[in-house]
C-alpha cells in the first residue's frame, strides 16, 4: 500500500554510485584477484561495522574500510601496503548508478528534500559524491559518525528523523541493502528491526562470495499523484541493472 512521504535518504555507496567500479580498481591493483579481492574487501568492511556496534568499540568507517582491506589482503596472501597505495581513492572514483540523476531531478521538482544518510564519514561521503559528479543535488549529508553506530542501527536513521523533523514513517529511507531501516521505537520494548518505514528495498538473499547481491528493484518515492494520499507515495521501481558478473554489494 503507498505511503505518502516527507523526505527522502537515501544509502551512498551501492545505491547511488556503483561499487561495480571497485572491482575494477582491485583488478587493476590485483591482477586476476580483483573480483575475489573487492568481494572480500566489502565484506570484511561490513562485517567489522556490524561487529563494532554490536561491541560498542567505535572505529569511523575510514578506519573500517582501511583495515578490512588489510584483512582481506592477508586472506588473498596479498601485500596490504602495496593496494592501500594502489586502492586509497578508489571509492571516490565510484560513478552514479544508471538513472540516478533522473531520479533526483524528479525528487526535487517534487519539492521533496533529498538526503544521503550513511555509514561513511563526512569527507568520504562528500569526496564519494564530487567524484561521482553529483555532490551538489543533496539538501543534507548525514554521516554514521554522529551516531557512533553503524546501520542498522537505529540511532543512525534516527539522524534522518532529527534533520528532517518529521517521523520515520514519513521518510523514505532507500536502500540496496540487504537489511531494512528499523521501525521507529513506540515504547521503551527493545525494536525488533524488522519492521520498514515507509521506503525499503526488495532484495533476493542470494549470496556470492560472501556478500549478498541485491535485485535492482528498490522502492523509491512516487512523485506523480496518488488518490487517497497526502503527499508523494512509495512505489516500486528500478534505479538501473546491476552490472554482472562483478555485481556492487551493498
Amino acid at each position: 500500500m503507498a505511503q505518502p512521504v516527507d523526505a527522502v535518504f537515501f544509502d551512498l555507496y551501492g545505491t547511488l554510485v556503483d561499487l561495480a567500479g571497485l572491482d575494477a580498481a582491485c583488478e587493476a591493483a590485483a591482477p586476476g584477484r580483483g573480483t575475489d579481492l573487492a568481494a572480500r574487501w566489502r565484506a570484511r568492511q561490513l562485517e567489522a561495522t556490524w561487529l563494532r556496534t554490536c561491541m560498542g568499540r567505535w572505529g569511523d568507517f575510514a578506519e573500517v574500510t582501511r583495515d578490512a582491506l588489510s584483512v582481506a589482503a592477508a586472506e588473498l596472501e596479498l601485500d596490504p601496503d602495496t593496494l592501500r597505495v594502489a586502492l586509497d581513492d578508489a571509492w571516490y572514483r565510484l560513478r552514479p548508478r544508471t538513472g540516478v540523476p533522473d531520479l533526483i531531478e524528479r525528487l526535487e521538482a517534487a519539492r521533496l528534500p533529498v538526503g544521503i544518510l550513511s555509514n561513511g564519514t563526512d569527507a568520504m561521503i562528500r569526496a564519494t559524491l564530487d567524484g561521482a559528479g553529483i555532490g551538489h543535488r543533496f539538501a543534507a549529508l548525514l554521516s554514521a559518525d554522529a551516531a557512533r553506530a553503524f546501520k542498522p542501527s537505529p540511532a543512525v536513521y534516527a539522524l534522518a528523523t532529527a534533520a528532517v523533523g518529521r517521523p520515520a514513517e514519513r521518510i523514505g529511507f532507500v536502500t540496496a541493502n540487504g537489511w531494512t531501516p528499523p521501525a521507529p521505537r513506540r515504547s521503551a520494548a527493545p525494536s525488533s528491526g524488522c519492521a520498514a518505514p515507509a521506503c525499503h528495498c526488495r532484495r533476493s538473499d542470494r549470496w556470492i562470495a560472501g556478500r549478498p547481491w541485491p535485485r535492482s528493484r528498490t522502492w523509491l518515492p512516487d512523485t506523480g499523484p496518488d488518490p487517497g494520499t497526502a503527499g508523494p507515495t512509495c512505489r516500486s521501481t528500478t534505479i538501473g541493472p546491476m552490472t554482472q558478473p562483478s555485481a556492487a554489494a551493498p
